[in-house]
């Protein structure tokens, strides 16, 4: 890890409690399953684990116990779901595609160039570039991203009804706009 292209990362995944390793151990070059996969993203979301809800795979009791609760809330939120025999199959690799297939169910809307925006966004929001006015707007949840740096995000007339995960910048609410249910 001392001179390795992913160092930056990893530290800081691990300082944000998002990879917290193995017996100490990380292990960034050893394939992730899908059951660490879906704990990473929780924690890289905020999610908390989810108590209340239980998916209905068939192998649900092969879901390691530590694993078990934020699959449970990646299930809930539609971010990760199980494949068509009913299955989650907690212990299989992820390939590219399930990482790409993750992605698109948990980014519904990516903001990555200024501008005022009316979208219809029913899922997270990411917006990761400074001078995003979100107007007239109802998002369900939303990620502000290190590209927008110190900045603000302009909600104008728009509604915030989930989850704020806030690692940059800040949110501006202007003419009517709420955030929180």
């Amino acid at each position: 890890l001392q001179d390795a292209w992913y160092k930056d990362a990893v530290q800081r995944a691990a300082a944000g409690h998002v990879l917290l390793g193995f017996n100490g151990y990380v292990r960034p070059e050893e394939p992730v399953t899908r059951e660490e996969a879906a704990v990473m993203m929780a924690r890289a979301l905020h999610l908390p684990p989810e108590t209340e809800h239980t998916p209905g795979y068939t192998d649900r009791n092969d879901i390691a116990d530590w694993a078990a609760e934020y699959v449970a809330a990646m299930d809930k939120k539609g971010y990760m779901q199980g494949f068509e025999d009913g299955t989650f199959r907690p212990r299989e690799l992820m390939t590219r595609a399930y990482a790409v297939q993750m992605t698109d169910h948990i980014v519904k809307g990516y903001y990555s160039k200024a501008g005022t925006y009316t979208d219809t966004v029913e899922g997270l929001v990411l917006v990761n570039t400074p001078g995003v006015i979100f107007k007239n707007m109802k998002i369900d949840d939303i990620l502000l991203a290190p590209g927008l740096g110190e900045n603000k995000v302009v909600l104008q007339n728009s509604t915030i009804t989930g989850t704020q995960t806030i690692l940059a910048g800040s949110i501006s609410v202007i003419g009517g706009s709420h955030i929180g249910g």
